[in-house]
């Protein structure tokens, strides 16, 4: 097995898993959804498609609360030891499919003023002393700057408060500066978002920046101490009024990345400048940018060359598997919270159906389910599979038979390839063709050296050409 192969047989069957982290296995499909909804040509729909799946991720994000998916596995394992039977069952369900069972509606029934933001989590309001006299009036001041940054983009005034700001909770006219999703303005609306909260959400972000993911180029010395919590919220007005002037839209979500992982992460200051927020900011020198959670744990430490690949694997998710099947209901609404009450959210047409695996499989032993025979079997034409991803490329290709068709109606509508699935082709064959075209790929054509991958390849060729230098 070459090296390169190694590494994109890794990034296949580990990238999914710590993209869902702890979170419940559907919300794998969510993602999918979000992503394959922007190419959905007519704005309308496609909004209506967004509506659905922040609806979505948000009630996922209280089955992960509710059902004890965080904190360590010895504590989930102390809470799910203690269920029925029958509450597994419901766990497991919801887990599976996003339906509200007896079970969660009982764990979300006078919690939902605890829960209702838990997206938001430490930034509950609960939490923070709102702001008040003098220091409310210095906010206020601030959002002129804000503004003025926003004109150095081509923005107006009026432009700048419709895409970038909120009402405060405050009242009195005052607007908040809001750099989220507009389909999430409700709920920020709802948790009193002002300026106390943007505030901390900065210096929490700054932190973890400096501990965790540029920890390497701080300790080296090439860190920006002198950013605060006011010049970072600086830098994301500049960031966002760039986006608007390029694309006209900033909060159209998409999977977004830096350069690379291993440089140091920069704002972009400019040198020898006194604080002027406005012209302080060089984006054509900074190195960081924004980018989802799924995105930052998905793209780990891949090299940069993975990212595109791992992106398109993610729009690949179907709503319907062997281990899922995302229920129509659960982007309709949130469970505990508000919505944007002008826009009906669409749910993502499934590309094909199946049902789950019988759920009694994991109620009997506790452990992961096994792939036997017995169990990998078609509910419909009752075809046995040698595997999960077998029995869904069964169904992803139209290849089961309605009971109500013969053979050759199924054929000639559309619905089933000519080939059975006996004629299917086993993993196994799958990767030794793989392996096969890899190896051809990267042999040389003067020693026939199969090499590791591109990388090793040019360099081996590079070595054939100094040895052609000395003939």
């Amino acid at each position: 097995m070459s090296v390169t192969g190694l590494y994109d047989y890794t990034v296949v069957m580990t990238v999914l898993d710590v993209v869902k982290k702890t979170q419940p296995i559907l919300v794998l499909p969510v993602i999918s959804a979000w992503l394959n909804a922007h190419q959905e040509p007519n704005f309308t729909i496609r909004q209506s498609l967004w509506a659905w799946t922040m609806n979505a991720v948000t009630n996922a994000s209280l089955l992960h609360i509710t059902l004890g998916l965080t904190g360590t596995h010895r504590r989930r394992m102390e809470m799910w030891v203690t269920w029925s039977t029958e509450q597994r069952r419901q766990a497991l369900v919801s887990i599976r499919t996003g339906i509200k069972t007896p079970l969660v509606e009982n764990e979300l029934s006078g919690n939902t003023g605890v829960l209702a933001f838990r997206p938001f989590s430490e930034f509950s309001p609960t939490k923070f002393k709102p702001l008040s006299g003098e220091s409310r009036r210095l906010w206020e001041v601030f959002y002129d700057t804000l503004v003025s940054i926003g004109a150095k983009y081509g923005l107006s005034p009026n432009d700048f408060q419709y895409y970038c700001t909120i009402p405060s909770s405050k009242g009195s006219g005052h607007r908040v500066f809001c750099p989220f999703h507009v389909l999430s303005r409700p709920q920020a609306l709802a948790i009193g978002w002002d300026w106390h909260i943007l505030s901390t959400l900065a210096r929490k972000k700054l932190r973890i920046m400096r501990k965790f993911c540029n920890r390497h180029a701080e300790g080296a010395g090439y860190g920006e101490p002198q950013v605060t919590e006011l010049v970072f919220i600086y830098w994301i007005a500049h960031h966002f009024s760039s986006k608007i002037q390029q694309i006209g839209n900033a909060f159209k979500a998409s999977l977004c990345k830096g350069p690379d992982h291993r440089i140091a992460m920069r704002f972009g200051l400019v040198a020898n400048k006194h604080l002027d927020p406005v012209n302080y900011i060089d984006l054509s020198q900074s190195t960081i940018t924004f980018d989802t959670v799924t995105t930052n744990f998905g793209m780990m430490n891949y090299d940069s060359g993975a990212w595109d690949g791992i992106r398109r694997l993610l729009t690949l998710i179907p709503q319907q598997h062997a281990y899922w099947k995302v229920d129509r209901g659960l982007g309709s609404g949130p469970w505990a919270g508000v919505q944007d009450e002008s826009i009906i959210p669409i749910p993502p047409v499934p590309e094909f159906e199946m049902e789950p695996l019988p759920i009694e499989s994991w109620l009997q032993s506790g452990d992961t389910v096994s792939e036997s025979t017995d169990l990998l079997k078609c509910p419909a034409c009752h075809s046995n599979f040698g595997s999960i991803a077998l029995l869904v490329q069964h169904n992803r290709r139209g290849l089961c038979l309605d009971e109500t068709k013969s053979s050759a109606d199924a054929i000639l509508s559309g619905t089933r390839s000519p080939e059975t699935p006996q004629q299917l082709p086993r993993q196994d064959a799958v990767d030794a063709e793989y392996w096969k075209t890899v190896a051809e790929k990267y042999k040389c054509p003067d020693c026939s050296k199969i090499c590791a991958g591109e990388s090793h390849f040019q360099r081996h060729m590079a070595n054939h050409r100094k040895e052609d230098e000395f003939r």
